[in-house]
């Protein structure tokens, strides 16, 4: 039985998906289900967590290096330690989907033209 290809949008957007569950498991309780900085755990941070959303700012990390803030926690690249490395509880998989997922805090939708 030959195996039907995922189209490529179809495979991001379930990337995308499961990235968002690792994100709402994980990471919402400091950063808000929105990547704002604001979730429940924020308040008792010092520094704050980073708000994902703001385009300015994540278009100006390295993909590479906003991975590694991931997996090795913000002081592996001179960021928050209380930002912790999540290597020991995630998979590279889960990591790689959730970087997705963050990737698409700060990027406005899309918006369809008029015909």
């Amino acid at each position: 039985m030959a195996s039907v290809a995922i189209a490529a949008p179809a495979k991001k957007a379930g990337i995308v998906a499961e990235g968002k569950i690792v994100f709402t498991t994980n990471c919402a309780m400091c950063h808000g289900p929105e990547g704002k900085g604001d979730g429940a755990a924020a308040a008792a941070l010092n520094p704050k967590p980073r708000n994902l959303s703001d385009a300015v700012y994540m278009k100006s990390r390295p993909v590479d290096t906003l991975r590694k803030v991931i997996t090795e926690g913000g002081q592996s690249v001179g960021l928050s330690p209380v930002m912790m490395a999540w290597k020991t509880s995630l998979t590279p998989v889960q990591i790689e989907n959730v970087l997705a997922f963050v990737l698409t805090l700060s990027t406005p939708p899309k918006v369809k033209k008029a015909k």
